[in-house]
């Protein structure tokens, strides 16, 4: 994938077309995050967000700084891709775009808590799924209840956590997002093992390998782990 972006760089500069330039150098710079090539995808996102801004495309901006917060976020950077994503969410809101806006605000929501902030992520999530409602977009709906429910796992408020997951849960089996189920289904066992429920822990783990595994995803092992270390 780096090399066909590469080469969409290439020609979009030899033919002088920096909006081209903006989506390669953006393109090229997510596909050197997914190979942990960090420093490169640096330099090509913050390339991209510099000719977004030239262009005054308030979008595709935010779109790169969402990216740069992504690769971020892998390396266990949260304070820096907090940064980033609460530029995404100020030109998201700039450009009138509402479900970039809202997607932004769940993202913010999981950084803070992942930094120990659980007030703020719970505001900005509650505040995602405000505007997610308005909007009518269901799966960014499902995401945000899922991050509401690691929040208020985090809290130890684990009523509202299941009854969070339960509406994520809902959401992706209406949507079929198998992958997502599987996750929520996950989260939602480790909501039943904080609350000493080890049978209903182990269902939910179960549930989730057997999606896991049919898709054949690497992150089966990490719940396979959950089961292997449970009573």
């Amino acid at each position: 994938r780096a090399s066909t972006q590469q080469a969409g760089l290439d020609a979009a500069r030899r033919a002088g077309d920096r909006a081209g330039q903006a989506h390669s150098s953006r393109g090229l710079g997510g596909a050197y995050a997914v190979l942990g090539r960090f420093e490169e995808s640096n330099t090509q996102l913050l390339q991209a967000i510099d000719l977004f801004a030239e262009l005054g495309d308030h979008v595709g901006q935010a779109a790169a700084h969402l990216d740069l917060a992504g690769a971020f976020e892998r390396r266990g950077l949260h304070r820096d891709a907090l940064t980033h994503t609460q530029q995404a969410h100020d030109l998201f809101a700039l450009a009138g775009y509402r479900t970039g806006q809202a997607n932004a605000l769940n993202g913010i929501g999981w950084l803070h808590s992942e930094l120990g902030n659980q007030d703020q992520a719970l505001a900005s999530c509650r505040q995602a799924l405000e505007l997610l409602q308005a909007i009518g977009y269901r799966r960014g709906e499902a995401m945000t209840w899922d991050s509401l429910g690691y929040i208020n796992l985090q809290l130890g408020q684990h009523e509202q956590a299941e009854s969070c997951l339960q509406q994520a849960l809902a959401g992706y089996r209406a949507l079929g997002d198998q992958f997502r189920e599987a996750e929520s289904l996950s989260h939602l066992g480790d909501v039943h093992q904080a609350a000493g429920q080890p049978d209903a822990a182990r269902q939910c783990w179960q549930r989730s390998l057997a999606i896991l595994d049919q898709l054949g995803h690497s992150t089966a092992d990490g719940v396979r782990a959950k089961l292997a270390g449970s009573p």
